[in-house]
């Protein structure tokens, strides 16, 4: 059995738009600064892991677990708002790679994600009730991305892995771990040198596919 690690914004959904603007609205609660774009500079690319780095900007110190579940609700209601405003669309091909992974005897899936367990939450039930079943750790569970994928990955105790994201950070946490990773975007040269494969969207990718990647016999 290949575990497959799935990032959620971008990769599952077009809810990058949205997950941001709801950020940058939460963050404006705290004592931090100002933050409205220019995620990529920051050491952790997570919502938690970025208050984290704004407190010690701002404030001189780590945010604490009572304002981290602060952030989860600012962040859950603003979303929500948002998606009022820019409802969520799925990337092609989710809705059966999902499916298929759901019934799949050779590969299953864990959900990976940057984002806060609340708003993690809302994108899955949009992806329906295969999706809401996988097993998921979020920003609400640790900081760092790597944290995230591992913790993902010893959830399902299988021998082999492979990380399916549509973001940098996501291919560098697979190669910190030793994971194969396959790159989702419309940009191949943003993958290169890091992904064992790149396609546009999930038209056409399959449990065959990710288990031969993985290093397994479909």
């Amino acid at each position: 059995m290949v575990t497959v690690v799935l990032d959620i914004d971008g990769t599952l959904l077009l809810s990058v738009r949205q997950h941001q603007a709801a950020l940058v609205r939460a963050y404006a609660h705290f004592p931090v600064p100002v933050v409205t774009g220019g995620w990529d500079r920051f050491r952790h690319h997570t919502d938690s892991g970025i208050l984290d780095e704004l407190f010690e900007a701002g404030v001189g110190r780590g945010v604490s677990p009572e304002e981290l579940a602060r952030l989860d609700s600012l962040l859950t209601e603003y979303f929500g708002e948002e998606l009022a405003r820019d409802p969520l669309e799925e990337v092609p091909g989710a809705a059966r790679l999902i499916a298929e992974l759901s019934e799949s005897d050779s590969c299953t899936a864990v959900v990976a994600t940057g984002g806060m367990a609340g708003v993690t939450a809302m994108k899955l039930a949009h992806l329906g009730p295969a999706a809401e079943k996988f097993p998921v750790v979020t920003a609400s569970d640790h900081l760092s991305r790597v944290e995230i994928v591992a913790a993902a990955v010893g959830r399902a105790a299988h021998e082999r892995a492979v990380s399916v994201g549509d973001g940098a950070w996501d291919a560098e946490a697979a190669a910190a771990l030793g994971l194969p990773f396959v790159g989702i975007g419309p940009d191949p040269g943003r993958f290169q040198g890091t992904a064992v494969r790149v396609d546009p969207d999930l038209a056409v990718l399959g449990c065959a596919d990710l288990v031969a990647l993985a290093g397994g016999a479909s």
